[in-house]
């Protein structure tokens, strides 16, 4: 009872809810709807299990959920920073080739590291205060502040729907920036079929990614991860 009206309080005071339960997705998303967490004209981004076997698919629509968001909301488009991949045969080749070469680019290197000493001596305080701001930049850009959250909640709604077989690949390296920066665009978030190692897991990368402040509530030992990763937590005894 009055748990609908106070989800709308919070949202209303820019609070962002993420329900994590270890109920299938069906259960999950009909809790949602009765909470509030889901309405009527909710657009839904839905990550399932077929996704597990094809990281490049689940990249693909990472990438157009983004495209989306940002679209929807009139925000400027995030730049990630992909690490580059790697070909197999080339790498092979190198790895062939660089024995000829050790000893002429050992030299060529000395000689680069003695004048890329002496230049970084001169421009180490300006590179420092430039990687700082640029790096500060990009947090900023990661995640809304909570003006701006409250203000796309009057005239948008996404919702993320996401399945448990699904998070452990998005909370890897390559995937769980695209994946926070996608779950602050919404409104919501909702995670189904849940272990309690996933629900700290999430917790932990939302703290380190979003560097937000944040509040686990749970009722159950299986919620103990959870509510010991948070900023603050929780526990709900009876």
């Amino acid at each position: 009872e009055g748990v609908g009206s106070t989800i709308e309080d919070l949202r209303a005071a820019g609070i962002h809810i993420w329900m994590l339960t270890g109920d299938k997705i069906e259960t999950a998303v009909n809790i949602g709807v009765a909470a509030n967490l889901i309405d009527n004209y909710a657009e839904q981004f839905i990550y399932t299990e077929d996704l597990v076997v094809d990281e490049e698919k689940l990249r693909t629509k990472l990438n157009e959920d983004i495209l989306k968001a940002e679209n929807t909301l009139d925000i400027p488009n995030y730049h990630f920073d992909d690490p580059e991949p790697v070909n197999a045969t080339d790498s092979a080749t190198a790895d062939s080739n660089s024995k000829g070469k050790n000893n002429l680019d050992k030299k060529k290197k000395e000689s680069k590291l003695q004048k890329r000493n002496w230049n970084n001596c001169l421009l180490y305080p300006f590179l420092k205060k430039w990687c700082f701001l640029k790096k500060k930049k990009k947090k900023k850009a990661l995640s809304l502040d909570r003006d701006k959250f409250t203000s796309i909640l009057k005239y948008s709604s996404h919702v993320l729907i996401v399945d448990g077989t699904v998070i452990d690949i998005l909370l890897t390296e390559k995937f769980e920036e695209r994946f926070f920066y996608l779950a602050d665009k919404c409104a919501s978030v909702i995670c189904g079929r849940i272990s309690p190692y996933q629900k700290g897991a999430i917790v932990a990368a939302a703290n380190r990614l979003l560097k937000k402040i944040t509040l686990a509530i749970g009722d159950g030992a299986n919620d103990r991860n959870m509510i010991s990763q948070a900023s603050v937590g929780i526990g709900i005894k009876g």
